[in-house]
């Protein structure tokens, strides 16, 4: 991937807000254990111990995809396992950041003879269940590479017995079948989740796909035939879930699945490469209905409740719409998700939403999803990818940065993973870990983090202990250093070091966002009436000076020109006070699409007043543009219809000649005959100027080639 670094960025980021302070440095002491694969079961290089990991309770497990198996002839070519680890308490009450994790259990596949494929890409564990998938596996069909039941995809299914771990079950999607062989297969098991009594299976064919609308995601629920035992359990496909309507082509719907409760949600990231696209991903969500039977699953219905999207979604000004939300990492818990963007412009991110459960639960307020908060890292630096993995428990978040900075220095991949709290009502940076033992290209964060209790687990797939590539994880302490000096919030504020005027734990200058050396809280407290700077008209516990500023959007706020996110008319109230104290019939303030900013802010191209996507009847083709040069918006008969279109045809005259490729030249340089939307192409979608790439483009398609919608 291509980043450019921000070389004016420090001079607008208030101390102490977003920039660790000049004496910080980089902490290992937090790290309390490392755990590589045993030696004795055949551990070699190249093994990627650190896939994947989840923990629950007193079980870790750790996917080793390339795991080599040795029969007792030959070693085969890496069918993968699945490490199991136990806790070992230290003995010390209430207090599991010292406690141990020791080899338990490896969980092979008791088929690798006859499939193609490994295990341990992608693992999960709930109560005495572990899953992983086996997206290539072709189902043992027959013997050849090349066949049409190639990367068909399965699950494996392993439970304690209060023993040991024994397999239980194989799980294939129920329209399984053979597919044209020049096409890649379903991959079924693409990314996996179990929660209790059900089964999420992300199911998406790789970049050449036979699926238009490419993916799906499967649900399976537990059947224990009505007896407590559990050896006559079974696995039944419950529902297969297809993207929902108007989802964009080429969506990657179920790259990412995660199930928690009676949640479900389902990521579409949308492709990096060809066929490209201008969404740059979405985060779904389902949640159970029991039917008023909460002991028959059989009747249960999974409803789409949420459609989640960066609120930054149209700011993306890098010239690339692809920032990987929704790609792999999701957690859920409660009232919460997590969703990591790795390629997030220009160092990566990660979104917090929120469930607003104000309203009753019938009503549609009361299952509104918000933005919470996008978390970034405080010392951000070319060529992080921050986001690379994410885990939400108990108010706290982990993020992994596989590329980023550790002892080594920038560039070397090495990575690093931070955990943010939510304190006072803002998410707060707390620790950064680091491992101690570094090695260029290690990418710490990479394959996954989890929160235990106590703890934060770090997989570094390509560690180098035991070899290239061997892999290893990394059990890290929960040490609260929001400013990281290498001592604890605690100790500083017992020392006197640091001030704490709210009395919560964290210093004041790490929760002081316009530098006046006292914390937000206090700052409010003390606030006189009718000064805008220090007020909090929403109760967020955050100056409402400080969210129209910016200060606490992080870098992405200071990328190019125009007001904070949190303030878009720029009238120094943030955009949710605007929302909330709007009186009726006054539209400047009124949000007719539910997006949690004034209408004002919306795109509205023919100057009527009302944005383009709340329009129930059109009267102008502009205000069906949906953003996408593949298709062209059409207002017909008061309402929009989307045709397909040639991509560079900018004037629609429905072939691409030498007067569209005069309109880009127009428009790079300042002047066009052809609207704005339609002469902006590149990446397909466009990224907010004209350049001379969008000429190319054009170019391209006037010699035949047509580098977006498959022409």
């Amino acid at each position: 991937m291509t980043r450019l670094a921000s070389l004016a960025l420090g001079a607008l980021i208030p101390a102490g807000i977003l920039s660790a302070p000049s004496e910080a440095q980089t902490c290992t002491y937090f790290e309390h254990q490392e755990i590589h694969a045993p030696y004795y079961v055949n551990t070699e290089i190249g093994d990627l111990f650190g896939a994947d990991l989840a923990v629950e309770g007193d079980v870790l497990i750790v996917g080793a995809q390339w795991h080599r198996l040795f029969d007792g002839k030959d070693t085969l070519n890496g069918p993968g396992a699945v490490f199991v680890f136990r806790r070992v308490y230290a003995g010390v009450p209430g207090d599991h950041s010292d406690d141990t994790w020791e080899f338990e259990q490896v969980l092979e596949p008791w088929d690798p003879l006859n499939h193609l494929g490994t295990i341990g890409r992608d693992v999960a564990l709930s109560r005495n269940r572990v899953i992983t998938g086996r997206s290539t596996d072709n189902l043992g069909v027959d013997d050849e590479v090349f066949n049409h039941w190639t990367e068909t995809g399965s699950v494996y299914v392993y439970r304690y017995d209060g023993t040991q771990w024994v397999p239980d079950q194989k799980l294939i999607a129920s329209d399984a079948g053979p597919h044209d062989p020049s096409e890649d297969g379903p991959e079924f098991g693409y990314d996996v989740s179990i929660s209790g009594a059900w089964i999420a299976v992300g199911q998406i064919p790789t970049l050449s796909g036979n699926d238009h609308i490419t993916g799906n995601a499967y649900l399976f629920r537990l059947d224990d035939k009505g007896t407590p035992d559990e050896e006559d359990d079974e696995w039944i496909e419950h529902v297969k879930i297809a993207p929902p309507p108007g989802s964009p082509d080429h969506a990657r719907f179920g790259e990412a699945v995660a199930i928690r409760g009676d949640r479900l949600v389902v990521g579409a990231p949308s492709f990096l490469f060809s066929p490209a696209h201008h969404d740059d991903g979405t985060a779904y969500v389902y949640e159970r209905d029991d039917a008023g039977t909460p002991d028959d699953l059989s009747d249960d219905q999974w409803i789409l409740k949420g459609r989640l999207v960066p609120t930054d979604d149209e700011e993306l000004i890098n010239g690339r719409a692809f920032r990987a939300f929704a790609r792999e990492g999701i957690d859920i818990d409660g009232p919460r998700l997590a969703v990591a963007a790795a390629l997030d412009w220009p160092y990566g991110g990660a979104y917090v939403f929120r469930l607003d459960n104000e309203g009753a639960p019938e009503s549609p307020k009361g299952h509104t999803w918000h933005e919470e908060v996008k978390l970034l890292h405080s010392d951000v630096l070319f060529p992080d990818s921050f986001g690379d993995s994410v885990a939400l428990r108990d108010l706290q978040v982990a993020v992994g940065n596989a590329q980023g900075e550790n002892v080594l220095g920038p560039g070397l991949f090495a990575g690093s993973a931070y955990r943010f709290g939510l304190v006072g009502g803002n998410w707060i940076e707390q620790q950064k870990l680091n491992s101690s033992d570094p090695n260029i290209i290690q990418f710490l964060g990479t394959g996954a983090v989890a929160i235990a209790d106590g703890q934060i687990v770090v997989a570094a797939m390509r560690d180098t202990d035991n070899g290239p590539d061997s892999g290893s994880v990394y059990v890290f302490k929960i040490v609260d250093d929001c400013d990281r000096d290498c001592i604890s919030d605690a100790d500083e504020i017992a020392a006197g070091t640091s001030l704490d005027c709210d009395g919560n734990g964290i210093p004041d200058e790490c929760e002081d966002c316009d530098g006046d050396g006292l914390a937000n809280a206090c700052d409010i407290a003390a606030c006189p009436p009718g000064d805008l700077s220090c007020a909090d008209c929403n109760n967020n516990e955050l100056p409402d000076g400080c969210e129209v500023a910016g200060y606490f959007d992080g870098p992405a706020a200071y990328v190019g020109p125009g007001p904070s996110r949190r303030d878009c008319n720029d009238n120094g109230i943030p955009d949710d006070c605007d929302l909330a104290n709007c009186p009726p019939g006054e539209a400047w303030c009124a949000d007719c699409n539910g997006n949690r900013r004034p209408d004002v802010c919306d795109r509205d191209c023919n100057g009527d007043g009302v944005p383009d996507n709340c329009v129930s009847t059109c009267t102008d083709d502009c205000e069906c543009w949906d953003g996408w040069e593949c298709t062209r918006g059409r207002c017909v008969d008061g309402a929009c219809a989307h045709e397909p279109a040639l991509f560079g045809d900018v004037d629609d005259n429905g072939y691409v000649n030498v007067m569209d490729i005069l309109c880009v030249l127009g428009g790079f340089a300042g002047s066009s005959a052809c609207a704005f939307e339609e002469i902006d192409l590149v990446p397909c979608g466009g990224n907010g100027q004209i350049t001379i790439f969008d000429l190319f483009a054009v170019l391209d398609v006037f010699k035949g080639v047509d580098p977006c919608c498959g022409g």
